[in-house]
This record gives structure tokens, C-alpha cells and sequence, in this order.
């Protein structure tokens, strides 16, 4: 019986493992996969209750349930767009967003830098 190198050996076993944790991530990620399909098909019969609702509150067809619909996402881009993009500064310390009116990064504790007062809410540097 040949011998085998001892640095092959090892080299394989390495292998065995990484292709091992690789099996196990894929499993655990088929898992997520389906865990999050099911919550998207509860939200998707959810969602379909609350339309259901609202056409029976309001007395609504199709037609006018698909108004109301695109008068709140106008309504709500004119929100957005008010208030700028909406995307606050970043702590320089963690790279979290900052909330507008607190002095330090409410994640790390980081002071925050006086031009992020200055910068209004969703501004780029």
C-alpha cells in the first residue's frame, strides 16, 4: 500500500469539512427559502382580505379600489419627496443611520459630526 502524504491528507480532510459546512448552509438556506415563501403567501391572502375589506367599507368596485390605491401612493411620493429621499446621514463611527434630532448614533454612542445637523434629512455629502 503506498503511503499518503501527510499535507494531502490534511489538504482533503479540509476539504471534507468546508464541502460539509457548505451542505449544511445549503440546507439551512432551503429552509429560509420556504419559511419565507410561507409568509409571503400569508401576507399575499392577508393583503387580499384587506382589499376585500376596504371595497366592502367604502363600497367599491375594482376600478375604484385601483383610484384609491393610486391616490395614497401619490399622496405618499409627495410625502417622500417633502421630506427629501428620506435616507438619513450615516454615523461616521458604524455606518448606521442617524436619527435627526439625537447628538450621538443612537447604535454606538458616537458623537455626531455637527454638518450632519447641518445637512438636511436624505442630502448627500
Amino acid at each position: 500500500m503506498p503511503e499518503v502524504n501527510p499535507e494531502l491528507q490534511r489538504m482533503a480532510s479540509h476539504a471534507l469539512e468546508k464541502a460539509e459546512d457548505a451542505h449544511l448552509s445549503i440546507i439551512d438556506l432551503k429552509r429560509d427559502v420556504q419559511l419565507i415563501s410561507q409568509e409571503l403567501s400569508f401576507l399575499k391572502t392577508f393583503s387580499r382580505r384587506l382589499l376585500d375589506i376596504l371595497k366592502l367599507q367604502y363600497k367599491l368596485d375594482d376600478e375604484g379600489l385601483n383610484e384609491l390605491i393610486r391616490q395614497t401612493e401619490g399622496a405618499a411620493l409627495k410625502l417622500e419627496e417633502k421630506a427629501g429621499s428620506g435616507v438619513a446621514p450615516l454615523c461616521q463611527s458604524c455606518h448606521r443611520p442617524l436619527q435627526q434630532d439625537s447628538a450621538t448614533c443612537i447604535y454606538c454612542g458616537a458623537p455626531r459630526s455637527s454638518q450632519d445637523f447641518e445637512r438636511p434629512l436624505g442630502a448627500t455629502k
